[in-house]
């Protein structure tokens, strides 16, 4: 559920957490401002991207993303997989060492994933190594059934780490570039007592910056350059000052004022910034749609009111007129801008490859909508739809948008509590429910293993052949052959979009002003880190 929960933070959070007022360094240094506190700096118990992106600056993984978003490698410089696509051999870099001088070697990536694979270590981003790709062990490790030791990752020497896995994992390097597999040195975890990474000198650094000033929930947080990093950037801030700014309107005026050089923005003071040549909009890998329950005499089982409900959706209208800014129209599974094919093309980057199915077509939504009633024997169609009672206004556009072209259609609105909208979301037990998803890894498979049958409970779409394409997507051989893996995930696309498996509205996106001097600043495919290569010389 991290993702779930982390997009729906991000999309009601404006906190009063503090002012600009503050310690702001000089011109070499890059001020940055973010929305809330992290909860952690530990990269094995990260599991929000707030974390997640301040861990990126001062700590590295075996392979990363580049500008252009695919991945390379870090700390490894090169690894080989085997044919069964389950054993993967990452040979490092020559003379790696932490921030301190001491060595950094295979071992401590082996510690790492036993910290995280440990029950005890009680990290919630434990499902990125027994679901999200299944290291061996694993899941049984986490369940307190074996000892961590057992995991399969091994160090037959201090330069190559192995990773063994239970089923093949397409995209396995793109998940090693996450935060939470950053290494960790064992003798210096033990011998800070139960205190690692509460302040900077609790903690190894191996990334671009070392932190010289943290105190867990404090409001500043300062980044110098580690000058024992293996691959220095020129051009780079000698320095990045993190500042905690909740309210928005309070970091566009610190912005404007000259005491942010890169500030998130979100919320309402959005539409106050239409046409401000210094905002950026960036992808957050994720989708913002209607999901479709399982209640086994519900009329949303009939495709055609499915595809009808669709037709009706004005994406674009709702995007300017309710979104206003953060976001695109958007009526496809997979968002754009986040997983590319080998030869360098967006997955997902026609955006009108399903408007025949998907979208806005009053004249199709009631030729779908007549041949739905006909199937159901009804003129008169009631539909519950449930919410986040923080998704209230575009909710009601739903509501409007569908009983106006829709004869005998009646909507009742279900507003639910944060805590009861999240339970509902794991029952099923709904005819359609207002929800986000936002994904882990750079590739399709982490929207669409959300409606495989059965999984998580969450849904009621279930269509055995998508299920086939999608498991068959994993296997050894498309791991051997990604040209014709894309091929079958764009065949499962477009499956669930002729089954009008689900109703994808927007989706949103990180919005940032950020000054021309830092131009290049950006985020890895899925959000969850800065992309420090990519930030330009001031000057």
């Amino acid at each position: 559920m991290k993702r779930i929960i982390t997009l729906f933070l991000c999309f009601v959070m404006l906190l009063s957490v503090t002012g600009c007022g503050g310690e702001i360094t000089n011109g070499s240094d890059m001020n940055l401002s973010i929305s809330a506190s992290p909860a952690t700096l530990d990269p094995q118990l990260a599991s929000e991207v707030t974390c997640d992106r301040l861990i990126s600056l001062c700590m590295a993984t075996l392979y990363t993303f580049d500008k252009d978003g695919k991945t390379v490698p870090l700390l490894a410089e090169s690894y080989e997989m085997s044919k069964d696509g389950l054993t993967y051999t990452f040979h490092l870099k020559k003379d790696l060492v932490w921030s301190d001088g001491r060595p950094l070697t295979a071992n401590d990536f082996v510690f790492a994933m036993q910290r995280l694979a440990d029950s005890e270590t009680g990290s919630n981003a434990v499902y990125l190594i027994t679901d999200c790709c299944r290291i061996k062990n694993a899941e049984q490790i986490n369940a307190g059934k074996m000892h961590p030791d057992k995991l399969g990752v091994s160090a037959p020497d201090d330069r190559t780490v192995v990773f063994e896995l239970e089923v093949p994992c397409p995209y396995f390097i793109s998940l090693l570039a996450g935060p939470v597999f950053s290494p960790c040195n064992e003798k210096f975890f033990n011998s800070c007592k139960g205190e690692y990474a509460t302040e900077p000198d609790k903690m190894l650094y191996c990334g671009a910056y070392r932190m010289d000033r943290y105190e867990p929930l404090a409001t500043q947080i300062h980044f110098s350059k580690n000058e024992k990093y293996v691959d220095p950037e020129d051009g780079i801030p000698e320095g990045i000052n993190v500042q905690v700014v909740g309210n928005t309107e309070q970091a566009v005026m610190c912005y404007n004022t000259g005491q942010f050089d890169v500030s998130l923005v979100s919320g309402d003071v959005m539409s106050k910034l239409a046409g401000n040549k210094d905002l950026k909009e960036i992808s957050n890998a994720n989708i913002m749609f209607i999901q479709f329950g399982n209640l086994p005499k519900s009329d949303v089982n009939n495709v055609h009111i499915r595809r009808a409900l669709s037709h009706c959706i004005d994406r674009d209208s709702i995007v300017k007129d309710v979104i206003k800014a953060g976001a695109y129209a958007w009526n496809r599974v997979s968002p754009k801008d986040y997983y590319y094919e080998t030869n360098g093309k967006d997955f997902s980057g026609d955006e009108h490859r399903y408007d025949k199915e998907a979208g806005y077509d009053l004249n199709e939504a009631k030729k779908e909508w007549e041949q739905g009633c006909k199937e159901l024997g009804k003129k008169n169609v009631e539909l519950t739809l449930s919410y986040s009672n923080t998704m209230q206004t575009i909710c009601e556009v739903f509501k409007q948008e569908w009983e106006e072209a829709l004869p005998g259609l009646t909507i009742k609105m279900k507003s639910l509590p944060v805590k009861e909208w999240l339970t509902a979301l794991n029952t099923s037990a709904y005819d359609m429910i207002f929800q986000g998803w936002t994904a882990d890894y750079a590739d399709p498979t982490a929207f669409f293993n959300n409606f495989i049958t059965g999984v998580r409970g969450t849904t009621g779409y279930s269509n055995l052949d998508f299920d086939k394409m999608v498991e068959t997507s994993g296997s050894a051989e498309m791991c051997a052959d990604p040209d014709k893996r894309n091929k079958l995930l764009h065949q499962a696309e477009d499956l669930i979009m002729k089954d009008a498996g689900l109703i994808t509205v927007y989706s949103s996106q990180n919005c940032f002003l950020i000054d021309r001097a830092y131009a290049g600043f950006n985020l890895t495919p899925t959000g969850c880190g800065y992309l420090i290569g990519s930030l330009g010389r001031r000057g």
